[in-house]
């Protein structure tokens, strides 16, 4: 039964509690505070009770709005200085590796954009180039000037390659897939 009590967040920070007000107390007695502490709580009890124009605890009950909001603001200050840890989301996804190459991206108003590759292996950005020996029937190649590597995307021409990859990209989006290349 303790055990349960004990695990649940609430009653565990109010055993906690318990637990350090009874150290407490039993500290400040043996430190001898206790007399001091009797002493001034009698002069807050008299000072309460005193005779003014306007009733002391009047004031007391005025200012505990004034309390709650130095305290509002204290807290303000001390959550602006934490260092907070980004927000992951699908705006932070801006590249991937999709068809033997590494793709860019970046996004304006939610839409992707500005699509580049690059070499898988060095980084160098690569660019398609035909290399058929016929007008008629492309042949692209996209190969890094670089390193030497080759990816093969001989039958599709560069704008369907790069849609191709946007699809991929939204697919991604959308399946959570992102969170993973993310994370890995």
């Amino acid at each position: 039964m303790l055990m349960k009590i004990w695990k649940d967040p609430v009653w565990s920070k109010i055993i906690a509690t318990a637990i350090l007000v009874l150290f407490g107390g039993i500290g400040t007695y043996f430190l001898g505070a206790w007399p001091d502490l009797l002493k001034d709580l009698i002069k807050l009890v008299e000072f309460l009770n005193s005779t003014n124009p306007v009733k002391n605890w009047v004031i007391g009950l005025a200012l505990i709005p004034w309390l709650l909001i130095g305290f509002i603001i204290l807290a303000l200050i001390v959550e602006s200085f934490k260092k907070k840890e980004p927000s992951l989301n699908w705006h932070s996804y801006t590249s991937d590796t999709f068809f033997g190459l590494k793709w860019q991206w970046s996004y304006s108003s939610n839409n992707i954009t500005d699509i580049y590759s690059f070499c898988p292996r060095c980084q160098y950005q690569i660019f398609a180039k035909n290399v058929s020996g016929y007008i008629a029937i492309p042949h692209y190649q996209y190969a890094c000037d670089d390193c030497g590597y080759c990816a093969q995307n001989n039958d599709v021409e560069p704008h369907e390659l790069e849609h191709r990859v946007k699809l991929k990209i939204q697919k991604n989006i959308r399946t959570e897939e992102w969170l993973k290349q993310k994370n890995a």
